[in-house]
């Protein structure tokens, strides 16, 4: 794999929970902490999504725990202080385990602290398809950041429930559980082709897209506000087929499918000409997408996913028209004739 020095800072999740508790290891303070007589608990965890893989013919999310990462918890003094007179903020400090899971013991009042997490960005590598090879997706490292912003949360002594009900954004369980569910769908890729046929011993030209074998294509999908990239490789039906994962059994998102443009040899072409079909060859030019009516750079869809095993794939099309390089003799072959052109 190549890797880069170019960092990204990706999304880390955090989920909290809180309960009672006794005591915590303070790192500074302009408060005396000890006047404090309740205190409460701070439990957590940290996962982070570390790219893609593909096992067993399906795309995988890599999502491990954020192990050995330090976890700040600052508490607003003012929220500590009986008259809101202090100024300023105590902050603590402790370590995720090998699991990423984390624990605080820190002073609360029955009004209520306010208490900001949040854990240290650290550096790390994040996988990502990058096209295909031989058929299977390419994958490539990059040097990351991750981070996360502060969650804020008000914290009670001996109050469970109110900070639970706060933390909506994910739990424990879906970072666990990561992408447990996998979906199918198609991308039919067609190449835009000239015929001669005989219609009633009539000689007719027939323009019809075929499949097209061999052909890389790549999908982009948002999930939870992060976009995932896949990469697979037309069969002989001209189908490029994706299981990718997601973290629920049925969930509908728009997908942006590329076709990187690639090169044809001798392209055929018929024109009638004083009703006579003629046969001409264009020297080189590349197969480029194809919207129907111009030629594009990709084209977007949305998708129904379903987990469920009877459920059908669902099939995207993808039109092929082939593009004369400047200078070639194209015999007044012109791209519009696939315009309206069904596959």
């Amino acid at each position: 794999m190549k890797h880069f020095s170019i960092f990204k800072t990706m999304a880390l999740v955090i989920a909290v929970s809180v309960s009672l508790v006794s005591a915590c290891t303070k790192e500074q303070t302009s408060l005396s902490i000890d006047d404090i007589s309740g205190r409460a608990k701070i439990i957590g965890s940290y996962f982070y999504d570390a790219g893609q893989d593909y096992v067993g013919g399906k795309y995988v999310q890599l999502i491990k725990p954020a192990a050995n990462v330090t976890i700040f918890a600052k508490i607003s003094n003012a929220s500590l202080s009986p008259n809101g007179e202090s100024t300023g903020y105590t902050t603590y400090s402790t370590v995720t385990d090998d699991d990423g899971k984390f624990e605080f013991v820190l002073p609360a009042t029955n009004k209520g602290v306010s208490v900001s997490i949040s854990p240290k960005p650290f550096q790390g590598t994040h996988t990502i398809v990058v096209g295909t090879n031989n058929g299977k997706p390419k994958f490539e490292e990059q040097n990351v950041v991750y981070s996360a912003t502060e969650t804020t949360v008000t914290l009670k002594a001996n109050d469970i429930q109110f900070v639970d009900s706060k933390m909506a954004v994910s739990s424990t369980q879906d970072l666990e559980n990561g992408f447990p569910y996998h979906s199918t769908f198609i991308v039919k890729v067609g190449e835009a082709t000239y015929r001669k046929v005989y219609i009633s011993s009539s000689e007719q030209i027939e323009k019809a897209y075929e499949e097209a074998s061999g052909v890389e294509v790549l999908t982009h999908i948002k999930q939870d506000g992060v976009t995932y990239t896949y990469a697979a490789t037309t069969n002989s039906s001209g189908e490029a087929k994706f299981i990718i994962p997601s973290k629920e059994a049925r969930w509908s998102t728009s997908v942006s499918i590329e076709v990187a443009p690639y090169l044809k040899n001798n392209f055929v072409y018929y024109k009638l000409e004083n009703g006579s079909i003629n046969q001409y060859r264009i020297s080189s030019g590349a197969y480029t997408m194809f919207s129907g009516s111009s030629f594009i750079q990709a084209t977007s869809a949305t998708v129904e996913f379903s987990d469920i095993a009877s459920a059908p794939a669902q099939v995207l099309k993808v039109r092929m028209v082939f593009d004369p390089f400047e200078g070639e003799e194209t015999y007044n072959y012109s791209y519009t004739d696939w315009r309206n052109i069904s596959f």
